[in-house]
């Protein structure tokens, strides 16, 4: 009997001191007790700050857009160009419906001073006369390459041909006119522009049969080039 009552007693104090517990840490230390809508305040207060709060999917979207926007000013545009083509035309606006105002040659290096679409202004602007429109000169990226192009192999030969195909005994010579016009392109003595003016070789009269001269940077005396076919020696 005195066994029964022990047992009952000692289920009597854990009940006591887990209500306790249960009422002291339930209060904390606010003189009020918390009203049935604080408590559940409480509680969905201490899931968020154990549950993270899921992340907007507009803020993803925003720093992609934002990562976007960053590397494409970061895109650095080509500082120079080169004629991809045998010959380009350059207008004073950049339209295929302004005026030609030259010609820009196979191979030739251009330095960008403004990109503007698919165009590029490659001098400075200017006015012909004052209250006019201002013009400069302008070429169609679409006719260019951002890589310096070869000035040897078939389609060296095929452009340069097309310059040199009025020279004097071109279909004898062919070979040595392309050798020895490359070699004065190469060294900047001599422009494509020289040949297309001059068309290309002319036999000289006053040297051995086997001596041709074209000009370079003028129709002077001082602007002849001969070339010896029979050495292939340039003078």
């Amino acid at each position: 009997m005195k066994r029964f009552f022990w047992i009952v007693a000692i289920i009597i104090v854990l009940i006591a001191t887990t209500g306790a517990i249960y009422w002291l840490g339930f209060r904390g230390n606010d003189d009020e007790p918390l009203k049935s809508g604080e408590a559940k305040q409480a509680a969905v207060t201490d899931l968020k700050a154990i549950i993270p709060t899921p992340q907007d999917p507009t803020l993803d979207l925003t720093q992609e857009l934002l990562q976007e926007t960053t590397q494409d000013s970061a895109i650095t545009l080509p500082s120079y160009y080169f004629v991809s083509k045998a010959s380009v035309p350059v207008y004073v606006q950049p339209t295929e419906n302004a005026l030609v105002d030259g010609t820009a040659y196979y191979g030739e290096k251009l330095r960008v001073m403004e990109h503007s679409s698919e165009w590029i202004r490659i001098a400075p602007i200017y006015q012909m006369d004052e209250g006019e429109e201002e013009v400069s000169q302008w070429v169609r990226m679409s006719d260019l390459s951002t890589d310096a192009v070869s000035l040897t192999g078939k389609k060296w030969n095929e452009v340069l041909s097309g310059y040199l195909f009025k020279s004097d005994d071109f279909n004898q010579h062919q070979e040595r006119f392309i050798e020895a016009s490359t070699e004065l392109l190469e060294s900047k003595r001599c422009r494509l522009y020289d040949f297309e003016q001059v068309g290309g070789w002319i036999k000289s009269l006053n040297h051995p049969d086997d001596v041709y001269f074209t000009y370079c940077g003028g129709i002077e005396v001082s602007n002849k080039v001969y070339l010896n076919t029979t050495t292939g020696v340039v003078f």
